[in-house]
């Protein structure tokens, strides 16, 4: 015999209504943050789905030239591109830059698990301290109390 046998209908008196859950604040906290869960993935999703946009080309300084009698008349000539090559914004994926980007990865990396390490040592240091100077000898003290006492 199952236990919600002998309950009467719900639309009868005497059995608790699911709407007690609205009462509660717990209930509109966690649906609160679904609504801000819900919130943050369709905006991580539309800024992932958008398509980036290209950066406006780099522009490059004029040079300063002395104005020469031969060239006054094409003073709004247009200025001649650099032969050197200018830097693309996008990620380096050349061999050199990810050797040394995983060479300074892997050193910050060596030196917070040092630090890590440290502070854990000096966790242990001062919790075995702690039991060896301040538990054991209450303990102590209360047994011989108790050994004396019988």
């Amino acid at each position: 015999m199952l236990p919600d046998r002998h309950l009467p209908p719900p639309w009868q008196s005497g059995r608790r209504s699911p709407a007690w859950l609205l009462k509660r604040p717990l209930t509109w906290l966690v649906a609160a943050e679904i609504i801000v869960m819900l919130a943050f993935f369709a905006l991580a999703w539309h800024l992932l789905q958008t398509p980036s946009r290209a950066l406006p080309p780099l522009a490059l300084p004029r040079p300063l030239a002395t104005p020469s009698p031969a060239r006054s008349d094409s003073v709004g000539a247009a200025v001649q591109p650099s032969p050197r090559p200018t830097p693309q914004a996008a990620l380096a994926t050349d061999l050199p830059t990810w050797i040394a980007q995983l060479g300074f990865i892997n050193r910050d990396q060596a030196a917070w698990q040092k630090a890590e390490w440290n502070l854990l040592q000096a966790a242990v240091k001062a919790i075995r301290d702690y039991i060896e100077k301040v538990v054991l000898p209450a303990i102590r003290r209360a047994e011989e109390l108790s050994v004396n006492s019988s």
